[in-house]
């Protein structure tokens, strides 16, 4: 497993880990609780992004499995002497049993609490396997009917540097812009999109705030001053260029001008592209082109003509590499620019979703809800599009048009082709996380 260890601030880091996950405790009416041991220290030297993905995977199940409660998140130095901090989360769920305690952090297991199964196994297993390579260690205890609290701690090199020193210090890929002084609004209503956007730009250390719909995005955009936005097309309640067509109608909003990127799964020619993406100032395809992405980026931060709403010509469409495949590692890798630990969880997330998203689109099909049926294929579209699974893309973007053009005749077949295609997925499930595990396999032996 690689480690990449860079200077950062310890408490903005969990603290933008949370603001990420705001949506989805929203979303359960669930609040997020914050408890910072002031002897902690300021700047420490370990791997951002590995403790990144620990708390993303810790936070969310505890989110997920206790809705309609609070999620406490403390951090504690217990002993400082040798560097070492904890941080416990601690939710008020149905608990765990001490027979499935043993069963946490093992591959696909699955408990006997059926509220509990979507979160055990495989994302546990992996969090282990992180903190295992950062000479870290993991806890759980857990009392049924009342809650579960897991901690887990790892240990830091100080740094005895003042912010000024560290942002000049820091480990930033030089290839790629240093975002440390930006903050930027990502607006998708797909969870996996969202934390893969937030990944990228978190590791050139912007400041992210995420919100699923475009609703959300209008809020957000007039009360806080954003040096960048990004937003997806098909969005609930209110679509990408709507929103940005409202806040672009108020001179006093503080993002009136802000530069703005529409991200989508594609495009249309003519009219309809015209008309959805002429005020925005780029657009990219999903799934989205790491070295495309950061240079649009650096572009508008650098070039971005305040007087003008410039419009960049976008590169055009993949010519669907790959689209014969149901999964291909090599389109999964390059997509999510991503190290192996990062893609196990996301796809982790991805199957869970798939069985959800078919049964969802079958109901509102028996109910003649079409439009309602292409929003969320469009959501697996897109998912589909980072998770390495072209085929499925493929087939989910040839659904939506039949659905959104209301062709009654092609949408029974191209129901039948998305249902068999997701079936096959969900059949190949172990093969494939076991694939995305062979380079951490070799990368221990």
């Amino acid at each position: 497993m690689v480690i990449n260890k860079s200077d950062f601030r310890l408490k903005q880091t969990i603290q933008d880990n949370l603001m990420l996950l705001g949506y989805l405790a929203e979303k359960n009416d669930v609040t997020l609780d914050y408890q910072h041991d002031d002897n902690a220290p300021k700047f420490i030297n370990q791997d951002p992004v590995k403790l990144s993905q620990i708390l993303t995977n810790l936070v969310s199940n505890a989110i997920k499995f206790s809705p309609n409660s609070v999620v406490t998140v403390s951090l504690k130095v217990h002993r400082p002497e040798k560097n070492q901090f904890e941080i416990c989360i601690a939710d008020q769920g149905i608990g765990i049993s001490d027979d499935n305690k043993k069963k946490l952090f093992q591959e696909f297991s699955q408990l006997d609490d059926a509220t509990r199964a979507q979160g055990s196994g495989l994302g546990l297993a992996i969090t282990k396997h992180i903190l295992n390579a950062l000479n870290g260690k993991i806890t759980v205890t857990s009392t049924l009917g009342k809650g579960t609290v897991f901690c887990f701690s790892l240990p830091f090199e100080p740094v005895e540097k003042s912010y000024d020193a560290l942002v000049k210090t820091v480990a930033i890929d030089t290839k790629l812009p240093d975002l440390s002084s930006k903050r930027i609004l990502v607006a998708d209503d797909n969870e996996i999109n969202r934390l893969l956007l937030a990944n990228l730009l978190e590791r050139q250390f912007a400041q992210v705030t995420c919100v699923e719909d475009g609703q959300q995005a209008t809020d957000m955009a007039a009360n806080t001053r954003f040096d960048l936005m990004l937003f997806d097309l098909r969005m609930p309640n209110k679509m990408g260029d709507e929103a940005l067509r409202e806040i672009r109608n108020q001179p006093e909003n503080p993002n009136y001008k802000t530069p703005t990127v529409a991200i989508t799964a594609h495009v249309a020619a003519g009219e309809e592209r015209a008309r959805h993406i002429s005020s925005f100032d780029g657009y990219l395809l999903k799934p989205i082109d790491q070295t495309q992405f950061f240079t649009l980026i650096d572009r508008l931060l650098k070039e971005h003509d305040f007087s003008k709403k410039p419009f960049v010509t976008p590169s055009q469409e993949s010519n669907g590499i790959g689209s014969d495949k149901s999964f291909d590692y090599e389109i999964a890798q390059r997509s999510m620019n991503a190290d192996p630990e990062f893609m196990l969880i996301m796809l982790s997330k991805f199957f869970v979703e798939l069985p959800h998203q078919l049964d969802h689109v079958a109901k509102l099909l028996s109910q003649n809800l079409w439009a309602e049926a292409a929003d969320v294929v469009h959501k697996t579209s897109g998912s589909a599009a980072y998770c390495g699974t072209p085929l499925l893309r493929v087939i989910a973007k040839q659904f939506e048009t039949t659905l959104r053009e209301n062709n009654e005749q092609a949408i029974a077949d191209s129901h039948e082709k998305f249902k068999d295609e997701i079936k096959e997925l969900l059949t190949l499930e172990k093969k494939i996380i076991a694939s995305l595990k062979k380079p951490l396999d070799e990368q221990g032996a």
